[in-house]
């Protein structure tokens, strides 16, 4: 009796520790699935060139179980989608759709990308992703990229969002020197630099100072044909804002290329009289009239 007792003993040890052996086995699978350590490499461009300093956020959305079907995990394990592989069109909507819950989400890493285009995120956990962009304004463009799901596994992925190109409209500003020193007239400077920010970024730069004027007969660039290209290329060459010219005897105020062009007309017999008058701001500014006489 004492025997039977005792090898009934040992025998429901031994299959208490096969049960537990086996049910270790089981788990470590998914234990080292789970801790399963990957990376993911942007690089961000547009044309060619690498858009820097823009400002990306990863969101883990749902962890990959045994049998490769996606568990949604934390804030999105709530949301009303069905996580499944589609067609591209599908995935870009699924993700487009989940960006919105991600406002109310915690990003699992983030990072701005570098001189090159490129960020990189290591150490993830197998899942999947949600990459999703700032807006980046340079101050000429903004760049909207697209939201976008990625499978982590072990291995390094690379990845290239895509990104809506939009050319921001120019800003004409005029910029007014106003000077409060009665009195210390001569100790004004000769110029002043103005720098325009959007935000904290630097766009422009601008000099405040004294004006410079091409003043020439004009016949030898082109003041008598319909091509006044040579006379701005000319004032352009020496940094004047303005040509004065003659030659026709016609009286002709207009821009091009960001030369004010200015032909004061004649004060002579047989033709409509004129004369100009050119007012120069403290800021640089100017305007011509042309007036009867």
């Amino acid at each position: 009796m004492r025997a039977w007792t005792r090898k009934t003993h040992r025998r429901n040890h031994i299959c208490r520790l096969a049960a537990a052996l086996i049910c270790l086995l089981l788990a470590l699978p998914c234990a080292a699935l789970a801790s399963a350590a990957g990376s993911i490499e942007i690089h961000y461009s547009s044309e060619g060139r690498a858009i820097v300093g823009a400002s990306f956020s990863l969101y883990r959305v749902a962890e990959i179980d045994a049998q490769g079907t996606f568990v949604p995990v934390g804030a999105f394990a709530d949301c009303p989608v069905e996580l499944k592989a589609g067609t591209a069109e599908e995935w870009r909507a699924l993700a487009e759709t989940l960006s919105g819950y991600a406002l109310n989400a915690v990003a699992d890493a983030q990072g701005i990308t570098d001189g090159q285009g490129v960020l990189r995120f290591d150490n993830l956990s197998r899942g999947l992703y949600l990459l999703v962009g700032a807006e980046l304004n340079d101050g000429t463009h903004r760049y909207l990229a697209e939201p976008a799901l990625v499978i982590v596994e072990d291995a390094p992925l690379t990845l290239e969002p895509k990104s809506e190109v939009v050319e921001d409209e120019k800003i004409n500003l005029r910029v007014i020197k106003v000077w409060k020193d009665k009195g210390y007239e001569n100790k004004r400077p000769q110029e002043i630099t103005v720098e325009l920010y959007l935000g904290d970024q630097l766009v422009d730069t601008v000099q405040l100072g004294p004006v410079k004027a091409l003043i020439c007969h004009g016949h030898t660039l082109g003041a008598d044909s319909y091509d006044m290209s040579p006379l701005v290329y000319a004032a352009q060459e020496v940094g004047a804002k303005i040509a004065m010219y003659g030659h026709t005897h016609r009286a002709v105020y207009e821009e091009m290329g960001g030369v004010q062009l200015l032909n004061p007309g004649t004060a002579g017999k047989g033709r409509k009289l004129t004369w100009a008058l050119v007012t120069v701001f403290d800021n640089g500014g100017i305007i011509c009239e042309i007036k009867d006489l």
